[in-house]
């Protein structure tokens, strides 16, 4: 019998996160809400975050996630009624649940801030 764990709306946020899962399992679905989790509910700014990967092509394909999720979000916290992904949706009514008043601001500053991401390759940033 498998014991799950925390699922990505749920995980704590107060230490290091680590994922390690096979091709088709969730990983980027994981990430995105993670690191959108981080900048609204532990306050970080974008640059703040550290996310590594193993090629170049998922850095790619997180950056583009994550900018897309970021904005998501910050259009289903201004307005429940959008289209949004249902990952959007579920982060702002988390943030509704939590109470968190200034998700919209926050968001903001990290689509502001995006081009200061670090969403890097593992070699790359061994590398820096």
């Amino acid at each position: 019998m498998s014991t799950a764990g925390p699922t990505p709306i749920s995980a704590p946020l107060d230490g290091g996160l680590l994922i390690e899962a096979s091709a088709g399992t969730g990983k980027t679905h994981t990430l995105t809400t993670l690191a959108t989790r981080l900048v609204v509910e532990a306050g970080h700014g974008i640059e703040d975050l550290l996310i590594v990967t193993f090629t170049v092509a998922a850095t790619g394909e997180l950056r583009t996630r994550i900018w897309q999720t970021l904005r998501a979000a910050r259009d289903a916290v201004r307005d429940a009624a959008t289209g949004a992904s249902g990952q959007a949706r579920e982060l702002a009514a988390h943030w509704r649940h939590l109470g968190i008043q200034d998700a919209e601001v926050r968001l903001t500053r990290a689509i502001r801030d995006f081009d200061r991401a670090t969403i890097t390759t593992i070699h790359g940033f061994c590398q820096r």
